[in-house]
Order: structure tokens, then C-alpha cells, then sequence
């Protein structure tokens, strides 16, 4: 336990904590004099806390059991002499790919100067919050978790009774990021209205919080949808599993509500009701992680709208981590951490974020040593393409930012990706696919996604197959190691073994998979940035990626490294690489898109779920930058 609890106890009202269940703490403290006054903090699940009436804080735990995370919050310039203090937390008790289920619990306390004016104990006053329905357990999607169904009818009358302290073993760190601001309603405007079903715009791919100021002329409960898409005048609700929508129970009359707890994303809101009600605002209130944008000019006016997009899109998806996309998921991924860090170093120039989501990601180690899908979650289909990513991500955090220091907190997680890697390639100088419980996972394109392996069992029979792209990850990976910790590593024997393996000299072409011949562009970028081919090989590939061939394209969360591959074989091809830019981004922007999309389909994609706001997406803002800096 860190000093700064000192005497502080995690504590729990009286009532069991079932998943998906509220609790409301309240107290009181005394300034004393004109010395700054915090709060630190730290719980399980999302919490909202309220200084004198006043919304002073609102976070998501993203954290791990064993490496909790804490936050120091300036709360002098809302005080009075005498103080009253309510911090409400939803226990969500059920892992997804953003939370791990842990023992409910919250600790605090309140410090002025060198005096703690008010610690967690079991003094603290609790109760369940019964406006909330407790133990619902209605899920937005099983990446996402669970929805809520506030009740706007009654007061909560429960007693408060003394809480229950609660034995948590961990060690708590300090957070040190930013606190997340909370913005004015976006714009809305109704566009399509029935009997039963009233649709809103935002005008704009928006992230944050529920607003409702609505009449309603009896007692109902209301659901509203929310979405990026629309389909028949009504948001694409119900996709496969998913339910995008929470519900409310409005009170007869006028019904003023915003929910901090539930981060919702999308540019659409449906609201269906059963009696007539009358909306005077249906919109969000957008949560911005705070951080100023670098200036930068494009060489022309689509290019401009091309780099503002992507930038949106980085912001729309950072809050107390990097998402992959705040509309379905709200996850972090090494993948598309990279590409959003990389980009953020040019466009923000901040690195403390990047930071501390790298040793997020570095506590994500599983039973079998390497790094889980998302992060903090368990026993997730992990993708071994996305651990080998890690180290690249390390070195060009230190690359940018000169801060050496990380690597005392994620040398061991590399390390322990390495060996499973190294002990993997010592029979046949090459690396099979891993089994079950890894997911094989490239890209989404032909021959990379293997997605039946997401939902395969222990049972299956492993069939071992060896893929160009995890032979490269690995040779890419090594480079980066040895550029990490000054080593040398051979991998000569390797090398000869892919091209033994993978090299077609009748395409002049590197195989995807062994004994298929199917061809990528992922796959044969890798093979140049692995020193795999030849000059005059590097060449041929190059001109077959700009100028076509029989080779499956590569995606928009992948075209990094065929680019890549390009300005290694040849700087001038950066020309071709904006020209690319220009026609895919630009597609998007003569679409509608206000934040850039998860792949070229768009919404088709996935039966539907396709995302319209995806960080891994972001990536014309690196080759945009570097390019006005000459430093291609």
C-alpha cells in the first residue's frame, strides 16, 4: 500500500456487489486554511464524484487488480470552509476488453497541505443508488459491457448506514495523465420524427456523455439508440448481438438527466417511447481528453480536410486510453495504439500520454508470456502479430520523446515476448501459427484475419501452418530489440528458411501461408523491411504494389508498412503514397465521413458494425507531417 493511503480503507456499502450495481458514498470535511486542497482517489468499475453539488470528477478504472492506478484531483477552487462530499460508483463486476473483475471498492481521501482532512473508513456513510436498476446486466456489446436503465421517477429515500471495509490486496500507483473535461451539448437537431420513434443529428461523429431535456406526458419507460449509422430513418440499433441503447424511465412532465457513468459514441440518437413526448435537447455531452493540436498546413485543401479528419479522430478516441473505436469497442489495442502514438507525436507533440498506455499494455501479460488482446482485460483470443508490434511501439516512444526511462517498467514484458518467440523458431528455424488460445490474426483481408479462431475451444485439433507475416513481425521485432538494448541478433538462419519457405521466383513474390498461394501486399512489405529480397527484388515487389498485381491489398490499419516498404526501396514514392491518401481519405470525406473510417467499406463492413471512427485509421497525418518536414 502506497503512503499516500495511509489511513485510508477500501470500503463497499452494506449491500452485496452483484455485477452492475451502484453505490453512493456521502461525507464531510473542514478546510482549515489557504493551503491547496485534493483528492486522491482510487475504485472499481467508473466513478462520479460531486464536491458541494458540483461535478469535480468522472473517470472509467483502467487499470489491473495487482497495478491499480490512483488520481491526485485539485478540488481547492470548489471548497467552502465546510464541505460536503458524494462519490457514486458503478461496479461492473464482469470482464470485457476495458475492465477486470475485481473485489467492488473505493478508497479516498481528503489532504490540505500536509493534513488529511478526511479518510475512507468504515465511518463513511453508503447505500445502493436505486435509480439506477441494479444487477440489469443488459449489454451494449460483450467488448463494451453493460448498458443502464436510470429511473427519473423517484428520489433515491434509501438509509445511509456506516460502510463495510473490504479486503483488497494491491499496489497503488499514481496516474499520471490528465484529467478528462467535460464539454458543452453538441449540436442536435430532430430530422425524422413518427408516432413512436423521434431521430436526432449531431451534424458529427460526437463521444460522451447522455443529455436528455425531454416533456413526456405520462409515466414511461424510453429507450434511445445510439449509432453512427442510420437505416429506415432509425439508428442501426440491433447488429447481431450488439444493443447500442440505454433506457430511462421518464417522470410525467419535463425530465432534465445526464449520465456520467456510460460513455456512448456515434453521430445519430433514436428515441423510441410508447406515449407522446415532446424532445427539447436529445444530444451528448462531449469528454475530450485536454490537449492542444501542433499547427499544421497542408499542401492543398483536400489534404487539409484529410489531416483535420484524422486529427478529430485521435482525439475522439483518446480518453483514459487510446481506443480502437469509441462507438463499439472503447478498447486499446497494441496495433492501433501504435499507429495513434506515432501519429500523436507529430500532431501533439505530448508524450505522457503514450507513455503510460505503453505500461498499461506492458501489465497485459498472459499465462503464456505474451501480451493479452486488450488492456486491462483476461483470458482474451490473443493476436501474437500485435505482441511483436510492442517493441517497435517502445522504440519510437523513445525515439520522440528521449525518455529512456520506460524501459525500466517494460523490459520484462518484452523480454518475456521475445523468448516465447525465440523458443517458438528453434525446430525448423521458422515460427508456426500458435494454437488455441491465440488468435492468428493479421489484418482483415483475405488469408490474414483467420477470425474462426476467435471463438475456438482447447478441444480443436491444432493444424500447424506457418505465415509469412508472423515470420517477418518476428525478424522486425529482433531489429527493434537490438535497437532497444544495444544487442546484435542473428537471424540469418531464419531468413534463408522464409525465403525457402514463402519466395515464389515465378511471381517474384512471397507467399502468404505455406502451401497456398495467395500473395499480400502486407505480407511482401514486411519481407522489404525484413531485408528479405534482394535490391532488384525490392524493386519488382514495389512497382507490383503501386501498379497492381495478383497480390490481396492491404487494409487501412496496415498501409503503414507498405508505405514503409515503398520509401525504403524508393524516397520519390512518397509522391504515390499522397496520391493513395488522397484517394482513399478523400473517398471518405466526399462520403460524409467526420472521423475516418475502420476499413474502405466503411459501415457495410462486419454485416454492418463497420466503424466510422477508428484511430488506427489516423495514419496520412505521420506521412503528412514528415513530408512537409523534408524529412522523407
Amino acid at each position: 500500500m502506497t503512503e499516500v493511503f495511509k489511513s485510508s480503507k477500501w470500503i463497499w456499502n452494506n449491500v452485496t456487489a452483484n455485477p452492475d450495481s451502484y453505490a453512493e458514498f456521502v461525507s464531510s470535511f473542514i478546510c482549515k486554511s489557504q493551503t491547496r486542497v485534493y483528492l486522491n482517489l482510487s475504485f472499481d468499475g467508473i466513478c462520479n464524484v460531486y464536491l458541494n453539488g458540483k461535478l469535480v470528477y468522472f473517470k472509467q478504472c483502467a487499470d489491473y487488480p495487482e497495478y491499480k492506478l490512483y488520481d491526485r484531483i485539485d478540488i481547492t477552487d470548489y471548497c467552502f470552509e465546510r464541505n460536503e462530499l458524494r462519490v457514486y460508483v458503478w461496479y461492473l463486476g464482469e470482464d470485457t476488453s476495458t475492465y477486470i473483475k475485481s473485489v467492488a471498492g473505493l478508497i479516498f481521501e481528503v489532504t490540505e497541505g500536509n493534513e488529511i482532512l478526511l479518510s475512507s473508513n468504515e465511518n463513511i456513510l453508503s447505500r445502493q443508488d436505486i435509480r439506477y436498476k441494479n444487477s440489469y446486466r443488459k449489454k451494449i456489446t460483450r467488448q463494451l459491457g453493460y448498458s443502464f436503465l436510470f429511473d427519473n421517477t423517484i428520489d433515491n429515500q434509501l438509509p445511509f448506514e456506516p460502510s463495510v471495509v473490504v479486503s483488497k490486496s494491491v499496489r497503488l500507483f499514481p496516474s499520471k495523465l490528465k484529467q478528462l473535461k467535460l464539454l458543452n451539448p453538441c449540436k442536435s437537431a430532430i430530422i425524422s420524427q413518427t408516432e413512436n420513434n423521434i431521430l436526432c443529428d449531431l451534424s458529427r461523429e460526437e463521444v460522451g456523455f447522455l443529455s436528455i431535456d425531454i416533456f413526456s406526458s405520462e409515466e414511461q419507460v424510453v429507450t434511445i439508440a445510439f449509432g453512427e449509422h442510420i437505416k429506415d430513418n432509425n439508428v442501426r440499433r440491433l447488429i447481431a448481438e450488439r444493443d447500442f441503447s440505454v433506457e430511462i424511465r421518464l417522470k410525467k412532465g419535463r425530465n432534465v438527466y445526464e449520465n456520467y457513468f456510460r460513455r456512448i459514441a456515434g453521430r445519430y440518437l433514436s428515441i423510441y417511447f410508447d406515449k407522446h413526448i415532446e424532445v427539447k435537447y436529445l444530444g451528448i455531452l462531449p469528454v475530450v481528453y485536454p490537449i492542444d493540436r501542433k499547427n499544421f498546413v497542408a499542401k492543398n485543401e483536400l489534404c487539409q480536410g484529410i489531416y483535420d479528419t484524422c486529427v478529430r479522430t485521435l482525439e475522439l478516441c483518446m480518453h483514459e486510453h487510446y481506443e480502437d473505436c469509441p462507438w463499439r469497442e472503447q478498447a486499446l489495442y497494441v496495433m492501433d495504439g501504435r499507429n495513434q502514438m506515432l501519429c500523436g507525436y507529430f500532431c501533439f507533440g505530448e508524450y505522457k500520454y503514450a507513455r503510460q498506455n505503453l505500461v498499461l499494455m506492458s501489465h497485459g501479460l498472459n499465462k503464456n508470456g505474451l501480451l493479452e488482446l486488450t488492456y486491462p482485460a483476461r483470458n482474451t483470443p490473443a493476436i501474437p502479430f500485435f505482441s511483436l508490434v510492442y517493441p517497435m511501439a517502445v522504440y519510437e516512444y523513445i525515439q520522440y520523446s528521449g525518455d529512456n526511462s520506460i524501459l525500466q517498467e517494460v523490459t520484462s514484458a518484452i523480454e518475456s515476448i521475445m523468448k516465447v518467440f525465440s523458443r517458438s523458431r528453434e525446430q525448423a528455424d521458422l515460427i508456426a501459427n500458435l494454437p488455441y488460445p491465440f488468435w492468428n490474426f493479421y489484418e482483415w483481408a483475405e488469408a490474414s484475419h483467420n477470425d474462426g479462431e476467435i471463438t475456438r475451444t482447447e478441444k480443436q485439433p491444432y493444424v500447424e501452418q506457418y505465415d509469412l507475416i508472423l515470420n517477418c513481425a518476428y525478424l522486425l521485432a529482433c531489429k527493434y530489440y537490438d535497437k532497444l538494448f544495444g544487442t546484435t541478433t542473428d537471424n540469418s538462419k531464419m531468413e534463408s528458411a522464409i525465403r525457402k519457405k514463402f519466395f515464389d521466383v515465378k511471381y517474384g513474390l512471397f507467399r502468404a501461408t505455406s502451401g497456398k498461394q495467395i500473395f499480400t501486399e502486407l505480407g511482401n512489405s514486411l519481407a522489404i523491411l525484413c531485408d528479405l529480397c534482394s535490391a532488384d527484388e525490392e524493386i519488382k515487389i514495389a512497382e507490383k504494389l503501386i501498379y497492381g498485381s495478383n497480390m490481396v491489398g492491404v487494409t487501412l490499419s496496415m498501409q503503414c508498412f507498405k508505405y514503409d516498404a515503398l520509401l525504403k526501396v524508393n524516397k520519390k514514392h512518397i509522391n504515390y503514397i499522397i496520391a493513395d491518401i488522397e484517394k482513399n481519405y478523400g473517398y471518405m470525406l466526399s462520403n460524409g465521413a467526420t472521423s475516418v473510417w475502420e476499413t474502405m467499406l466503411g459501415e457495410a463492413d462486419f454485416d454492418g458494425a463497420g466503424s466510422l471512427c477508428h484511430g488506427w485509421s489516423a495514419m496520412p497525418i505521420y506521412y503528412m507531417q514528415k513530408t512537409n518536414d523534408g524529412k522523407f
